[in-house]
């Protein structure tokens, strides 16, 4: 009769997550919130009043369900809280995880030109960093490297290079065809682009557009690089 008992105070230590757990969307999940309506928490998590804590002292993190709250929506968000301060996934999850870093490992092997990369901010970090190694090759300063990164930007805003003239291999931009170094006057010189032929209203708004981020950018790469 008494073990009766202590398996009733068991079951009803936490009882809100024993309903929550009939709202989730597998047995995994509802396993770990009826073990936790038993007082049973995953590892480095405990239940304190209403109040989920992450134990881990590189975590500060916690969680209040509120009892207002349908039980349908704070079956999600516990378990959220849950995925995202442990370790615990049902099998459909982790399954699920496999697939997208594969996918992710193929997107990224297939990536093999320039006209592959659709997301600007990327490229145009790509950009930065040929012409941080130029700058190195060349012993350039940061003022030479913003006006070659000028001549590449008036050169793609205009057309005058393409996707095909970047050569791209390896993650990063191994060449930009048509930009020759010319050593007797110690700048680069775009074969393929008369700058004269671009409005001067055009050149100053890209020289605009390259602001004081850019310039910290660029010195904090050749300091990494140092």
């Amino acid at each position: 009769m008494e073990t009766k008992k202590e398996n009733v105070k068991e079951v009803s230590k936490h009882p809100y997550f024993i309903t929550c757990s009939e709202h989730a969307t597998n047995s995994f999940w509802k396993n770990v919130l009826e073990e936790m309506g038993k007082g049973k928490s995953p590892r480095s998590i405990y239940v304190c009043d209403s109040t989920i804590f992450c134990s881990d002292k590189s975590i500060n993190n916690s969680y209040t369900f509120e009892k207002e709250k349908s039980p349908k929506i704070s079956c999600e968000e516990i378990i959220k809280f849950l995925q995202t301060n442990t370790c615990l996934c049902s099998e459909e999850e982790e399954a699920e995880k496999k697939q997208i870093s594969r996918q992710r490992k193929k997107g990224e092997e297939v990536v093999q030109s320039w006209s592959q990369i659709k997301k600007k901010h990327i490229k145009e970090l790509l950009i930065m960093d040929y012409v941080i190694l130029k700058m190195k090759q060349h012993h350039l300063t940061v003022e030479e490297g913003i006006n070659f990164l000028k001549m590449i930007r008036l050169s793609l805003i205009y057309r005058i290079h393409s996707s095909k003239d970047i050569e791209y291999k390896n993650e990063k931009i191994e060449n930009i065809h048509g930009f020759v170094w010319n050593e007797k006057k110690k700048c680069f010189m775009n074969q393929k682009l008369v700058l004269s032929k671009i409005p001067k209203e055009q050149k100053e708004i890209v020289q605009k557009n390259l602001s004081d981020r850019w310039i910290t950018y660029i010195t904090c790469r050749l300091r990494m690089l140092r």
